[in-house]
């Protein structure tokens, strides 16, 4: 789980937001990683200027 954060931290440093949010979506099925998996996935959004999109993971991760 860690390294998949990881790489997606790395995609989305990269500029591979897509990329980034696709490998996250594979962990929201799991319950001991899915906060985190949503805070990143909104950190993406963030990043892209998609504030909207970013703010239903933001509250996802609560």
């Amino acid at each position: 789980m860690e390294s998949i954060i990881k790489q997606a931290i790395e995609l989305r440093k990269q500029g591979k937001y897509q990329e980034s949010r696709a490998l996250l979506k594979t962990l929201l099925n799991d319950e001991t990683c899915s906060a985190k998996a949503h805070l990143q996935i909104a950190w993406s959004y963030d990043n892209e200027g998609k504030e909207q999109e970013a703010i239903t993971h933001y509250l996802s991760s609560l």
